[in-house]
């Protein structure tokens, strides 16, 4: 059980500190990718600096380590799967490009609920809101 929780640990880990460099240069605007990239760098080397200490976790119990680096993994990996699809989409270059980006996204999420039987939400100002925005 250990060594399957480490291997796939392993790989999850290097499938998502690869997909965090590819990814986040398609993800923010020219504007603020270089900060949005700095950012990235910095939590990433963050957690290459806290790796090390998770190993003297074994004071516990010998699988607390394994348990730790899988679980942050498997979770990073998962966590990627509700990021949005950049495939034949043009990149952004401001931050309104983003912003219509994000709001073809919702219509598009709106018009699925829709087509499904589920209400549609309300329109404020040309653009799909949501139940906390309308509140504002």
């Amino acid at each position: 059980m250990i060594t399957v929780a480490a291997l796939l640990g392993k790989c999850c880990l290097a499938i998502s500190f690869n997909t965090v460099y590819l990814y986040t240069g398609e993800l923010y605007p020219t504007v603020v990718r270089n900060i949005g990239m700095g950012f990235t760098s910095i939590c990433a080397r963050v957690g290459g600096i806290i790796a090390p200490f998770i190993i003297y976790l074994d004071v516990v119990t010998k699988e607390v380590p394994f348990i730790v680096f899988s679980a942050l993994a498997i979770s990073c990996g998962l966590l990627f799967i509700a990021m949005p699809e950049t495939k034949g989409q043009p990149l952004g270059d401001t931050m309104a490009d983003v912003l219509e980006y994000r709001s073809r996204l919702r219509c598009r999420a709106t018009s699925a609920r829709h087509d499904s039987g589920v209400e549609e939400a309300p329109k404020v100002n040309g653009y799909t809101a949501t139940n906390h925005e309308t509140s504002l």
